[in-house]
């Protein structure tokens, strides 16, 4: 015994699998779907990315870094009244995200 806990009752909230006990099949199934739905959505989107900027090793990491920098960007622009759209599509932005990209 954990705590005057039989030790199952303990791990299962530790662990805080006692929370999920309650799904159905249906609910589990949706997730799973969700899931691999949004994870092809990233690939064909890293595909797209990969010939825009010329970088076949391009990763999803770096995918990441790359949107990360165009909401850095765009909020900047919108804070100082700056026209983005120069930027954006300029030589500058990819040298802007290799700051902090791996494979770009």
């Amino acid at each position: 015994m954990i705590l005057g806990m039989p030790i199952a009752a303990a791990n299962r909230q530790f662990y805080g699998l006692s929370d999920f006990k309650n799904y159905k099949q249906t609910q589990v199934t949706n997730a799973v779907n969700l899931s691999f739905t949004m994870t092809m959505l990233g690939k064909l989107i890293l595909e797209k990315y990969k010939l825009k900027l010329g970088c076949s090793a391009m990763g999803i990491n770096d995918l990441k870094t790359v949107f990360k920098i165009q909401k850095h960007a765009q909020a900047f622009f919108n804070y100082n009244k700056i026209e983005s759209d120069d930027l954006l599509n300029s030589p500058q932005f990819l040298n802007i995200a290799r700051l902090e990209a791996i494979h770009i």
